[in-house]
Order: structure tokens, then sequence, then C-alpha cells
């Protein structure tokens, strides 16, 4: 550990010279090091108590001179992004924030190199930056095709990760579904745990297909997603493409039994989004069965998201609910941090945790309704009330706003 301990009021002139910056003496290499080992060191809960804004405004007042300073710089607001979980420099924003970062004036004196993959690789502290470059960008293909996007960080899902990645390697179950009522998070879990599969190399190549015609925002409001309508032809067809089976990109005739004969000699994952009938689910399992056929073990999978379950063979369906209800309250204090204009006491975070049943889109709707209701969450209460069960109290929440 370090004679130097860092604190909350350390300056970023402070963060160079503890790692030997301005000591003409040492490299460049040397002085990156030393600051590798520093941020490194620092405890967890200490990373807690420093927030991006405060070391924003460190920089702002200073433009940075030189660009080991700025390779500093990211190092400390990339474990602030680990330690609290946030988007900016962190996961598959890394490279690209970077980046950004680099060549801002805003907090640099002029513009600077991006990383090199060395300096990825000693920032990110990981052994193989060829391997977490490689799942990078395989997370960042996948991202552009989840939709709506997913939301970061996931709260009060652990548990749920950790059974759905236990679920996808029993090799006896070729088809995992996550069932669950509108709102309850279901495209996000399973976000999140391909994510892990991929970090894990769990499966050599990953596949996401949406059939969405409509999503609710955070506000309520239904928005048209613009996607075509999903078909057996689509979802073969995304296959090829990105499971890179470009031998078979011209093939007209038995396409189905060829990418069937792929998908169960390989090690691959197709996710099936928003599957919401139980007509769609069955005619699915139907049209795509020789996916999963003949019968297990089968070394690659097909995950699907859904609101129904209907009889089929070799699927493992997991039911979610909504959050618990520690866990729905601390969504309910980051959805704040959000929106910013939604602040609560503890009590009426307690009352919309339990009234919305820890679901994480009723409590975006909410939280969105008290903002306009100014802010008065007796009155929104009283309008969730009005609904007879669950879906209605869900439907009046999306009138009106």
């Amino acid at each position: 550990m370090s004679e130097q301990q860092p604190t909350e009021q350390w300056t970023f002139k402070q963060w160079c010279e503890a790692v030997g910056f301005y000591d003409s003496s040492k490299s460049i290499a040397e002085h990156h090091r030393r600051f590798i080992e520093l941020v490194h060191e620092l405890p967890h809960t200490f990373m807690r108590e420093i927030t991006n804004d405060k070391f924003g405004r460190w920089l702002s007042a200073s433009p940075i001179q030189q660009r080991d300073e700025a390779l500093c710089a990211i190092g400390v607001l990339q474990r602030i992004a680990q330690t609290k979980e946030r988007l900016v420099l962190n996961g598959i924003n890394f490279v690209d924030h970077s980046r950004l970062f680099l060549r801002s004036t805003a907090v640099c004196a002029q513009p600077f190199a991006e990383l090199s993959a060395q300096e990825i690789e000693s920032l990110l502290n990981v052994e193989s930056q060829s391997q977490w470059l490689s799942a990078n960008e395989m997370r960042r293909q996948l991202y552009r095709r989840v939709f709506p996007s997913p939301y970061y960080p996931i709260i009060g899902r652990e548990r749920e990760i950790d059974e759905l990645i236990n679920r996808l390697t029993d090799k006896k179950v070729p088809i995992v579904c996550v069932v669950g009522t509108a709102g309850d998070g279901k495209t996000n879990l399973t976000w999140h745990t391909i994510c892990r599969a991929v970090d894990s190399g769990l499966f050599s190549a990953f596949d996401w297909v949406t059939d969405r015609s409509m999503y609710v925002d955070g506000n309520g409001n239904p928005r048209p997603t613009n996607l075509p309508p999903l078909t057996t032809s689509t979802i073969y067809n995304s296959m090829i493409q990105h499971f890179e089976w470009d031998d078979l990109r011209l093939r007209f005739t038995n396409l189905a039994q060829l990418c069937a004969k792929r998908f169960r000699e390989g090690h691959y994952c197709l996710v099936l989004d928003n599957m919401e009938t139980p007509d769609q689910l069955e005619r699915f399992f139907h049209e795509l069965s020789p996916l999963v056929q003949p019968t297990p073990p089968l070394t690659s999978r097909i995950l699907i998201t859904s609101r129904v379950e209907v009889s089929a063979p070799f699927v493992d369906y997991m039911p979610i609910r909504g959050l618990e209800l520690e866990a729905a309250i601390r969504y309910v204090r980051h959805i704040e941090g959000i929106q910013a204009r939604a602040t609560l006491s503890d009590l009426d975070r307690e009352l919309l945790a339990e009234f919305t049943g820890g679901n994480p889109l009723f409590i975006q709707i909410a939280l969105a309704r008290y903002a306009k209701n100014g802010r008065n969450m007796k009155r929104v209460v009283d309008q969730m009330r009005q609904g007879s069960s669950f879906f209605s109290t869900f439907q009046n929440l999306f009138s009106g706003l």
C-alpha cells in the first residue's frame, strides 16, 4: 500500500504527484505503472465517496497539459465507474469514452492520441487485452440489437443472473424461457446475463432478435419500434450473419436444415426476445424445433423472454417477478437520480416500492407521474389504487402522461 493515502480532498495535481509524474528521473511507463498500482490499491469504500462530477470539476479547473496526465485521469474515472456501477468509461463504453476524453478540449489542453492496446490492458487490469477487446466488441454488437436499450446498473437481480447462467449450462435443457409480466425486466435480466456469458466465454457466438412492434418508454408513453415482423426466415438470416456462417449466405434451399446442423454442432446462444403470445410461442417452437432436435445433450442454447408458458419439449421455464422490497427501494433511488425531478421521502419510496410490486417499469412510470402531479405521491397512489388488478393499475398509469 502506498505511503500517500488518497483522500476525497485530493486535487488532480496531488494524484499526479503521488505517482511521481513530476519526477523527471522516471519514465512515462514508470509513471503509468505506479498510477495503476495506486488506483487498484484504493479501497472499494473510499471510491464510493468520490463522484465523477467532483473529479470532473478538478479537471475542468485546470486543463490537462500532458497525455500521461490524461491517462491518470481516465484510470481514476474508470475505477469510480466500476465501483459505482456507472456507464462513464466503463464496460462496453470504455474504449469509446476514453477516445472522446483524450480528444476533448474541455478537459485536455490539446487533443491526444487514443489508447494503445497495451494501455487498455493496463488500465483495465486484465490478463489478456485481446480477449477483453473481443468480448467488448461482441457486447457492443449485441447492444445495438436489444430494444428498448437495457439500463445500467441492474439492481436486485444477482440471484436470477446466477440461476439463469446455471440453466444455460445445463446440457439437458436446450431452451430456457424467462417468463414474467410486463415491465418486470425480462429483457434487461437477459441482457445482463448474456453480458456475463460473453465475458466468461460461455458460448463462441451470440445472436439477439426481437419481436416487438411497440414499447412503453419511461414516461409511460407507447412508442413504435419500427422493427419488421419477426419470421423464421428473419431468425435464420440473422444467425447466418451474426454467427458468421458466410458460406450459407447465398443458399436458398434447405436453409433451415443447414442452419440447424451448424447450430447443433456448434457452441452458440440465440436470444429470442419478446415472444409474448401463446400462438407466437407455439409457432416458433414448432418452426425452430430442428435447431434443438434430435434430443439433448446439446452445446448450443436458445434463450427466450415471454409473458406466457406453453407446453413444449426441452423447454425450461424460469419465472421472475418484481424486485424484492429492499432492491425496489434502491431502484426507486436510482431512478430518482436519473430523472433529477423526483425527490421522495423514505416513506414515499417504501410505499412506491410496495405498491408497484417492485416492477421496474411501473416504478419509472409512477415517478414520472409523481413529477407531473406536483410531487404528490398520495395522488399517484390513489390513481394506482383505481385499478382492480395489477394490469388495470398498470394501465391507469399510462393514461394522462
